[in-house]
């Protein structure tokens, strides 16, 4: 099911395709599950800005 809304009457749309997961380790469920089982990490540095301020 899709459901397109439109937001604050701005013409903004917001698409919601369905529900699952999403994560650094994997999409959906079965992939995210094998891969922490797995030992993979979803943990990187942050380098999309200067996260020095919160080490």
């Amino acid at each position: 099911m899709t459901t397109i809304r439109t937001i604050n009457g701005f013409g903004k749309r917001v698409v919601v395709t369905g529900i699952g997961l999403v994560t650094p380790v994997g999409i959906g469920t079965d992939e995210t599950w094998k891969n922490l089982i797995g030992g993979k990490s979803g943990r990187t540095a942050v380098t999309s800005f200067d996260a020095s301020n919160y080490l």
